[in-house]
């Protein structure tokens, strides 16, 4: 995929992220102006509430290969990132996930 600013292509939908992945968005998060840092935990909880919803017993991790990750996909539908800014851009994107930095083909700012 091949993306400039502004495309939201892969900005929706729930996937999974690593350890260190989630490190490098907590990085992110913590580099964020206040008031965008609270936007991002509002929309944050907003769709873990909704994860939750889906399926009350799931614990917040999931092994590899467990059936409930499918169920809470299909049934999550194609919610946005809650890092997505209201423009589009992505609030992170210098922090973004490890496996986009290595094989992204973004281009431009």
């Amino acid at each position: 995929m091949q993306c400039g600013k502004g495309c939201t292509a892969c900005c929706h939908g729930l996937f999974d992220i690593t350890i260190a992945d989630a490190v490098q968005v907590a990085r992110g998060l913590e580099k964020l102006p206040q008031h965008l840092r609270d936007e991002v935990v509002k929309k944050a909880e907003y769709l873990h509430d909704g994860i939750r919803r889906l399926v009350p017993a799931a614990p917040a991790l999931l092994s590899e290969n467990d059936p409930r990750i499918d169920a809470i996909v299909d049934e999550g539908g194609s919610p946005p990132c809650p890092f997505l800014g209201d423009a589009g851009e992505c609030l992170i994107y210098i922090m973004r996930r490890l496996n986009e930095n290595a094989g992204g083909t973004y281009q431009g700012s």
